[in-house]
């Protein structure tokens, strides 16, 4: 049987993290450890852990000063003994059966490294009860310019990787938010084969006040993208053999396409004074000049839509 370590990074998540824990323990596949990580919580986190880790002694228990999410995840692989690994955030939940097909797609394509699931937001209601005389698998070619060229909607949360990816090639990132664009990024790199389980297997909640609702989250997150980006360009030598021309054309393209983004989402939050500051110290990280002349431009105009709009509503 394929070993597993689940490892749940939990911060302040007293209110949802005995959900999390539960839909772990429910699964029906059960050859797992759970490391769950508190990440210096100043709320009941910690008693609930231990409560659960009493019951349950697949349940390791670790407690540190606040390092963020990253940080706490790869804790947890460093506490490892498995060959592969997977994720859950404390305020989301697993359906039963994530783990099954996902050990199911490990069998199926021996030759797999990262095995991924669809996911569907918390508020949504879905059966459990799965019908197929085959498992839906989708093998996911070309993935290195899929997660830099392209709106590709996937969990990182959700996947199963083989631990070595991560003591060999990447580990997680500093950054608040999208740390976990980097190892995914690099395992594209380094041709590690991507699976997708085509079942929605990760229930994702959206909570009031949380990171992906804040004004400056798209922000964050292409920031992290960016300097996943600039970390592989600036570092290209330690890639050599697995950098040709065309894919370092491909990084190129999409670090300009997340540095639109990143300036985009600053507009939404930053006084104007330091979004247009922002904006022109990054004309010389373009490689393409005429995006940054687009994001200038939009810059310059923000003030005067946001005028506009308010003159549009005050006269309705």
């Amino acid at each position: 049987m394929e070993s597993i370590s689940v490892i749940i990074p939990a911060y302040n998540a007293s209110a949802t993290l005995p959900d999390a824990i539960e839909s772990v323990l429910s699964q029906t596949y059960d050859n797992f450890k759970l490391i769950i990580v508190n990440d210096g919580s100043t709320d009941y986190t910690a008693d609930i852990i231990n409560r659960y880790a009493e019951k349950d002694s697949r349940i390791i228990v670790v407690h540190q000063e606040n390092k963020g999410a990253g940080e706490s995840r790869n804790r947890g692989i460093a506490l490892s003994d498995s060959d592969w690994v997977t994720f859950l955030d404390a305020d989301d939940i697993w359906l039963k059966n994530k783990l099954e097909f996902q050990v199911e797609t490990v069998r199926q394509y021996p030759d797999a490294s990262v095995i991924l699931t669809r996911g569907i937001y918390y508020e949504k209601n879905i059966s459990e009860n799965f019908e197929f005389e085959t498992l839906p698998v989708t093998p996911l070619s070309n993935i290195f310019e899929t997660l830099v060229l392209k709106n590709f909607n996937f969990q990182p949360a959700s996947a199963l990787v083989y631990v070595r990816n991560f003591r060999e090639i990447a580990s997680y990132t500093h950054e608040y938010s999208g740390q976990d664009y980097y190892p995914f990024l690099l395992f594209a790199l380094h041709n590690k084969p991507f699976y997708m389980v085509e079942l929605p297997l990760y229930k994702e909640r959206s909570l009031k006040g949380s990171l992906q609702r804040s004004t400056n989250s798209r922000y964050i997150g292409a920031k992290a993208r960016v300097n996943s980006i600039r970390k592989i360009l600036e570092n290209r030598a330690l890639y050599k053999n697995y950098l040709p021309p065309e894919r370092v054309s491909v990084l190129k393209k999409g670090h300009d396409r997340f540095l639109c983004w990143m300036l985009s989402g600053a507009r939404q939050f930053m006084p104007y004074r330091e979004y247009v500051a922002m904006t022109l110290k990054e004309f010389s990280n373009f490689y393409n000049p005429g995006l940054f002349y687009k994001e200038a431009a939009k810059t310059l105009l923000f003030p005067c839509k946001k005028i506009l709009k308010y003159i549009s509503k005050t006269n309705t």
